[in-house]
């Protein structure tokens, strides 16, 4: 039976943040969360194409390259730009806050008492946004589609006309 669960990876390499983290979304239903300690392991798996990342801003790991937020975010979205990235951080750093936004990221949480409920409502906030970005993109194909069979009988009837089959002022198509 397929499940309809989003996936959603966390990459914490902090062993009780993660274990704190986990512990709060144990008994959800609506995501599928992947744990993972490096953000070199999240990018081999990102051809599972995960609803969101959830990141530690601050990875602490001998990977020097894994150090900065804004690198592992473009590779993020280098490897799969559908995917929304939140960070998340102790650092009240509004400079690094802007700068990820402006990088892509779907937003930037200080971790403090109500941070696990922060995001959680990033996640549902995410999934209502993917889910309106495809909506949209139902409306646009119909536009389009429109648009196009009309330009289709338009171009027709000027064809038809400059053939010499249809005459101006002729109204075959409304006689019955």
């Amino acid at each position: 039976m397929k499940t309809n669960k989003k996936t959603v990876f966390v990459v914490e390499n902090n062993k009780l943040e993660r274990n704190l983290i986990k512990d709060f979304f144990k008994g959800n239903q609506k995501y599928d969360f992947r744990y993972f300690m490096s953000s070199a392991d999240c990018f081999a798996a990102l051809n599972e194409h995960p609803m969101a990342v959830l990141i530690d801003y601050d990875l602490k790991t001998i990977n020097v390259s894994e150090n900065d937020g804004i690198k592992i975010l473009d590779k993020i979205k280098e490897l799969e730009h559908s995917t929304e990235v939140v960070f998340y951080s102790h650092h009240e750093n509004t400079e690094v806050a802007v700068a990820t936004i402006k990088h892509g990221a779907f937003d930037y949480i200080v971790l403090n008492e109500f941070h696990f409920y922060r995001l959680e409502n990033e996640l549902q906030t995410i999934e209502a946004h993917i889910f309106h970005k495809r909506q949209s993109g139902k409306y646009k194909f119909l536009f389009w589609l429109t648009l196009g069979i009309g330009s289709f009988w338009i171009i027709l009837v000027v064809v038809l006309v400059v053939l010499g089959v249809l005459k101006p002022g002729n109204n075959v198509w409304l006689e019955p």
